[in-house]
């Protein structure tokens, strides 16, 4: 009897003693970490985002012509009737300007509702036929459809109430992504800066994402015009939350996951 209340003595404190393990643990995740930030880290993450921002404010107007020009050209290539103005945004030496497009807001005809309708149906068909190992591309199609025969469905019984313009939505995407060029770097600060990763290394990452985002503006505006125009306002649900404000976020994400892959400093 003695010998079996040793046994279980002895199990119960082994418990006891695991069960301490596993809450210094729980204490110890690094979800639970606090870490107290060197000074030289808290400078950077003020002063690297406010030289980003005063440097992309200095050239924005050069970067608005190159896009204006750029704009222009492709209008004149792919045979656009659209035309370019520059509007001012913001107030007093605040102020910032930049490309607006005036394309026509075409809605559309019987002969377009039918095709796309038709690609729609097709779409959803193709949905059904993929094999189980693409089933999230099944399930992208399907969104896709969705929001394709919503806006069918309203352009066959409402269409003359449909408020917004072609030329609204392209304005809308360009500012969205000059907005949010003069955040990443303040976001940068807040998720990337506090790692120790070199500072050369940080300032490319922030360089390197506000590159990729002047050089993909005018091309995503004119994606957005040259279907809203050709394939009318019935595109425009679609390009909205599919390839609309979306891109431009996404293609920070995809930066910021490959620049966490670069070898931190010692």
């Amino acid at each position: 009897m003695n010998t079996k209340n040793k046994a279980t003595a002895r199990k119960r404190k082994e418990l006891n003693d695991d069960y301490a393990k596993s809450r210094l643990q729980y204490h110890q995740h690094r979800a639970m970490r606090s870490y107290k930030l060197p000074k030289s880290i808290l400078i950077e993450m003020f002063l690297l985002p406010m030289l980003f921002s005063l440097f992309f404010f200095g050239v924005l107007e050069y970067i608005a012509n190159g896009w204006s020009k750029f704009f222009d050209f492709w209008a004149d290539k792919l045979n656009l009737p659209l035309f370019v103005i520059t509007k001012v945004y913001g107030w007093d030496w605040l102020a910032v300007p930049l490309p607006f497009i005036e394309i026509p807001s075409v809605f559309p005809s019987l002969t377009l509702w039918v095709v796309i309708l038709m690609i729609t149906l097709a779409v959803i068909v193709l949905s059904l036929l993929l094999p189980a190992k693409l089933l999230p591309l099944s399930y992208l199609l399907r969104v896709v459809a969705f929001i394709q025969l919503t806006s069918q469905a309203f352009f066959w019984w409402n269409a003359e109430s449909y408020l917004y313009t072609a030329a609204g939505q392209t304005e809308s995407l360009l500012v969205f992504t000059v907005l949010l060029m003069f955040l990443v770097p303040w976001m940068h600060a807040l998720t990337y800066y506090i790692f120790n990763y070199s500072r050369p290394k940080k300032v490319l990452f922030t360089f390197l994402t506000l590159l990729m985002l002047v050089v993909f503006a005018p091309f995503h505006v004119m994606f957005h015009a040259y279907f809203l125009i050709n394939y009318s306002l019935l595109m425009m649900p679609l390009l909205f939350f599919l390839f609309g404000v979306l891109m431009p976020i996404m293609i920070c994400v995809a930066l910021y996951g490959w620049s966490m892959s670069w070898e931190r400093a010692t």
